[in-house]
């Protein structure tokens, strides 16, 4: 039974190695045009049961056969017997050999070598395959004109081929007899083929060759991590053995237990090394990166961070050239970087000394001011500048030179943050010139001011596309950008001057003014697009009368039959589509463009007709029914927990069941949104309601010594709620007990509240004793922010929970367990950071490194102790010192829902639009999770004040303005754009603009 046993289990190994193998007969591919279907079926797969001399044939080398059948490696001699124990030809092998390996096999009609005669039908088809495999460097003539293709091909031969194919010829020996060596290293890589080289490799040799070397060679193409490193402060670079899909690869990185988050993940352009930017900077410890997508497991290495310091000091140049006129002060660039040889200039503090006075450091320039005499050219002045924590410095003697002067400029490249290309719907003023300019000493110039007096600009054509702020070959509009991890100079570019936004390219030149040098460069605006036609997806559920907005797919397409969306497009109505005279209403959900329709009071048939642009025309038919009810409660939300930890010495535990916690389905099977259906509740009808719901919540057991009691239930143990207020369920015995919610609805004949028939939700509350906890867990806790002194809403609740043997989890008090920090507070359950500045106190979180920059974050690790068990659980989180700021800033419609379309009455807003206008919408959180709303951090300008009381206050940029009515005199036209006080004046009915405020764009029309 044993030996049956492993013949069968390694036939199915066999087979699962080639998990390839088509499980099906025969395979049929359909192929569909414009005017026919056609089907093709291929021939059958044969399999060892086909040939009759392989009756009785064993299990394992049946199982290699079927499996290189399969595969198309090997046929059989005739239709019905295969010749195991047949020799092959030195041509025959050549094919095998091309097909295992995967070589790319041409059509040649011609061989390299005299004797493969292709003339000759018994032996023409192989030289495709001799030549891959010659090209490829696997397979040899007898002589160098000579290949013997009808030879037999002797087991030394075959292994020589395979040791080639599979990489490892440099592992063979010189031995004797010759492929003795070779024989040695197939054997080694699981390619056993014998010990007499000499001998004739039979078909049953081949067979058990070529599936081996077929395992070898898939196995060597696995993905495998190569390692991970730490390349730069926010770096780790993960390398893998070979190029690898993109487009699959997960990626995962965490420091311990702790997970990372990571910004993005870059590639270079082999495909075998990927670039993980982390959000925060690491810091010493190990990570671990886990790569999912790639092979059947998680690929992980680990690699151990230190924290970041500096390393070197670098002086730019040995010339010092004159600031001013004055001659009382030279400069030099520097750069400070950090062990992976990053710019840390700006966040580290040096100490200087210099022979020519007193030096000052701004953001890359040391500059030295003489406090007695003026420089003169040809002094030598010696600058020191010294990292003493790191133990590094940097010393030079500088020549006094003339002032540094722009002498050359190049344009790298005109840059988009989201990556589109210019076209004449664009938004001009998201586009960049990315400039780099240099002095007569090699040093960039970056100073805005310096590129103003000294860089002179013209343009070619300004009526399709100019730079911001030109005038008389100046302009006052240089500014910086930080793109590609660099701080750069840019030139913002305007659209052109004609009327309406035109196609076309415009030459920007830029001229040193002190060399003359220019450089040139193109901007080229593509054509604008204008919808062509428009389709109506279909509505995958009911509508119902009072569903508000109704989400309808939509496919708009240019004439050229390209997706648009672009909602300014669409929502423009010289460009877009009208549905009932008006372009707007579209938006996107999920990232798909949608028309949003609201939906009427009232049951009825609608039909939408949209028109386009090019006057073509679509419709939509919508069957609106009446209006939803509560039917039916389908369960509770996540905010219920049916496991309650019981009494503590006297204390029950608690678990609040209100209405919005229940989930609730309409007569059409919809789950109604909380809020709607809590607004269906009430005591008695009114106007507002006259048709209320109760929510009726039952105990399963009304004895005193149940393990449930229903706050305010007793003696019924039944509970009625008319309105969002809840009742609450205690645990006091251990033990299971039965709750049932169900509906009841106004009934205005009977003048009384009747049971909705079938809405009730039966469920089993679980009253867990602390003895029945078998292992204790702690949540995740995020970053935690570290201000100078405490602020409760920057502080984390600490969710410590036990876990039965069943595996349900109970949130357990604070009076359960002790808890600690490595640093910061702990108290009642709740963590408190405070930075360490200036002065370290007990408590606060010391972010200072020896001989490093200060950190910006410390690992701070949480240990919970179990009073009852001793059990012990650490948690490892981070406090951060990273001042609050907006990390999501949306606008909310009057549902509270985010909106990409926002429609406001010009009679409500008066002439002016500015942040302050929809101040009222606002919602904004910053990157500890504090939202901000109006009244709550949001003041009626749109300032935020945070929980740390700092401020802020969102920039807005204004673009693609539309003046809705050209009669008016009183044109609509922006201010102080790109500004926390960007507004537009002279706003009226019909005008239509998009708003970039925070991480949202929303496209406004104005209404009556």
């Amino acid at each position: 039974m044993k030996k049956t046993f492993k013949v069968l289990a390694t036939a199915t190994l066999a087979f699962s190695m080639f998990a390839s193998v088509a499980m099906a007969d025969t395979t049929t591919t359909t192929t569909t045009t414009d005017a026919t279907t056609t089907a093709t079926t291929t021939a059958a797969v044969k399999t060892s049961k086909d040939f009759t001399d392989l009756a009785g044939l064993d299990a394992t080398m049946a199982a290699k056969v079927d499996a290189l059948l399969a595969k198309g490696y090997m046929e059989g001699k005739t239709d019905t017997t295969f010749d195991i124990t047949g020799n092959m030809t030195r041509a025959e092998a050549a094919k095998l050999v091309a097909k295992v390996l995967g070589l790319t096999v041409g059509t040649e009609t011609t061989s390299t070598f005299a004797d493969v005669d292709g003339t000759d039908a018994s032996i023409a088809w192989s030289i495709p395959f001799i030549e891959a495999a010659k090209k490829a460097g696997i397979i040899d003539g007898i002589t160098d004109t000579t290949f013997a293709p009808k030879d037999n091909v002797t087991i030394g031969q075959l292994a020589t081929m395979f040791v080639k194919g599979l990489g490892k010829a440099a592992d063979v020996k010189t031995t004797s007899p010759w492929y003795q060596g070779y024989m040695d290293v197939a054997k080694a890589n699981g390619v056993d083929l014998g010990t007499d080289g000499s001998v004739a490799a039979t078909r049953a040799d081949l067979v058990s060759g070529s599936y081996a070397a077929d395992v070898a060679f898939n196995a060597s193409k696995a993905v495998t991590l190569s390692g991970v490193k730490a390349s730069g402060a926010k770096k780790l670079e993960v390398t893998f053995n070979r190029a690898v899909d993109t487009t699959k690869a997960v990626f995962a990185v965490a420091r311990g237990t702790n997970a990372v988050t990571t910004s993005d993940i870059t590639w270079n352009t082999d495909k075998t090394v990927a670039t993980i930017n982390t959000s925060a900077k690491l810091f010493a410890g190990d990570y671990t990166v886990s790569v999912t997508g790639l092979s059947d497991k998680a690929l992980t290495s680990t690699t151990t961070a230190t924290d970041e310091k500096a390393t070197k000091i670098t002086i730019g140049s040995d010339k010092a050239a004159l600031v001013d006129a004055t001659n009382m002060s030279v400069k030099v660039s520097y750069k400070v970087l950090n062990q992976y040889g990053e710019d840390i200039t700006s966040i580290t503090d040096l100490q200087t000394s210099s022979s020519g006075g007193r030096v000052d450091l701004g953001s890359s320039t040391a500059t030295i001011t003489s406090t007695t005499t003026a420089f003169t050219l040809g002094q030598t002045v010696v600058l020191t500048l010294v990292q003493p924590d790191a133990g590094i410095s940097a010393t030079a003697s500088l020549t006094v030179s003339p002032t540094a002067q722009v002498a050359n400029v190049s344009v790298t490249k005109l840059y988009n943050a989201a990556g589109s290309t210019l076209s004449a719907d664009s938004d001009f003023s998201s586009y960049e010139l990315v400039v780099n300019a240099v002095d007569q000493y090699g040093n960039a110039v970056t100073d805005p001011r310096l590129l103003e007096g000294q860089v002179l600009v013209s343009v070619s054509n300004t009526l399709v596309a100019s730079v911001d702020g030109l005038s008389n070959n100046k302009t006052t509009a240089w500014t910086t950008d930080t793109i590609d991890g660099a701080n750069v100079p840019v030139l913002k570019l305007v659209a052109g001057t004609n009327v309406t936004p035109s196609a076309g390219t415009s030459v920007v030149t830029f001229i040193s003014s002190s060399t003359g040098a220019s450089t040139s460069f193109t901007v080229n605006v593509a054509d604008g697009v204008i919808a062509d036609s428009i389709n109506f997806g279909s509505i995958d559920n009911v509508v119902a009368a009072n569903d508000g907005t109704l989400n309808i797919p939509v496919t708009i397409t240019d004439k050229n039959g390209n997706e648009i969306t672009d909602l300014n497009v669409l929502n423009n109505a010289t460009k877009g589509v009208k549905i009932g005279n008006s372009a707007t209403g579209f938006t996107k959900v999920d990232g798909k463009v949608v028309y949003q329709y609201t939906v009427p009071t009232t049951a009825q048939t609608v039909v939408l007709t949209a028109i386009t642009a090019n006057n073509k025309v679509a419709s939509k038919t919508i069957t609106v029914k009446d209006a939803a009810v509560p039917t039916v409660i389908t369960g509770f939300t996540s905010d219920v927990n049916t496991n309650i930890l019981n009494k503590i010495d006297t204390t029950p535990g608690k678990q609040t069941i209100q209405p919005s916690y229940l989930v609730v389905q309409d007569q059409y099977g919809r789950t109604m949104d909380s809020n709607t259906f809590v607004g269906t509740l009430g005591a008695t009808p009114s106007g507002l309601q006259p048709t209320p719901y109760h929510v009726v919540v039952t105990e399963g057991n009304t004895a005193t010594t149940s393990p449930i009691a229903l706050e305010g239930a007793s003696p019924t143990g039944v509970v009625t709620l008319t309105s969002a207020t809840g009742t609450v369920a205690d645990a006091v015995y251990k033990g299971t007990e039965s709750l049932t919610v169900s509906l009841e609805k106004y009934d205005t004949t009977a003048m009384a509240f009747k049971p909705v028939n079938g809405s009730d939700f039966t469920t089993t509350l679980r009253s867990v004793d602390k003895s029945e906890l078998s292992s204790y867990t702690v949540d995740d806790i995020a970053d935690v922010y570290a201000p100078t002194s405490a602020i409760s809403a920057y502080q984390k609740a600490i969710t410590v929970s036990g876990v039965t043997a069943d595996g349900k989890k109970v949130a357990i008090p604070a009076g359960m367990y002790t808890a600690s920090v490595s640093a910061g507070s702990i108290t009642g359950g709740t963590f408190k950071a405070v930075s360490a500045t200036p002065v370290v106190n007990p408590g606060d979180i010391d972010f200072t490194n020896v001989g490093a920059p200060t950190s910006t974050s410390k690992a701070i690790t949480l240990t919970v102790t179990v009073n009852d068990t001793g059990d012990v659980i650490t948690k490892t989180f981070n406090a951060v010192t990273a001042a609050p700021s907006v990390k999501t800033l949306k606008v909310l419609n009057a549902n509270g829902t985010a909106v990409t379309n926002l429609e406001l009455s010009r009679n409500t807003i008066g002439g002016t639009f500015n942040l302050g206008t929809i101040a009222a919408q606002l919602d904004a959180l910053d990157q500890y999770g504090v939202e901000y709303k109006l009244g709550t951090g949001i003041d009626a300008n749109g300032l935020i004040t945070f929980a740390d009381h700092t401020t802020t206050t969102p920039s807005m940029t204004i673009s693609k303005l539309v003046d809705g009515n050209t009669s008016n005199t009183d044109v609509p036209s922006i201010v102080n754009n790109g500004t926390s006080t960007a507004a537009i004046n002279n706003v009226n009915v019909g005008d239509t603009f998009t708003v970039t405020v925070g991480t949202t764009t929303v496209l406004v029309s104005i209404v009556q």
